[in-house]
């Protein structure tokens, strides 16, 4: 069993600028399936995707204001304690809008995780 604290996980840069990641769980503590990340956006405006994958993606805003990007250019704001499930193929995106960090919690399967060289 692995019990740590958010704050003791070290931050990277991914290669959106202004966003920094951190693993939580991964192969790196043993997981075999899935990795849970933490994503940062520093400012408003910020934004990954969207894109379509061939898996899921499952959110939990923890702070800040947002919006999912969808299919069609649709957008669906976020705020905290909000979750998503993005099926596989599904067009997902998230882009920050309020003043405060957008911070959210993304799990998905190993191989949807480019961050292989985390701390």
């Amino acid at each position: 069993m692995i019990i740590r604290n958010f704050s003791d996980v070290e931050p990277f840069s991914t290669k959106i600028e202004g966003q920094l990641g951190r693993v939580m769980i991964g192969p790196k503590e043993g997981a075999s399936t899935f990795v849970m990340r933490v994503f940062e956006f520093k400012e408003p405006g910020i934004c990954y995707g969207p894109k379509v994958e061939d898996w899921e993606f499952e959110v939990l805003i923890l702070n800040g204001k947002g919006v999912v990007l969808g299919e069609g250019g649709k957008e669906y704001e976020v705020r905290p304690m909000d979750f998503i499930y993005a099926a596989p193929n599904e067009v997902f995106g998230l882009k920050s809008t309020g003043t405060d960090m957008f911070r959210f919690l993304c799990t998905v399967p190993i191989r949807g995780n480019p961050y292989t060289d985390y701390k």
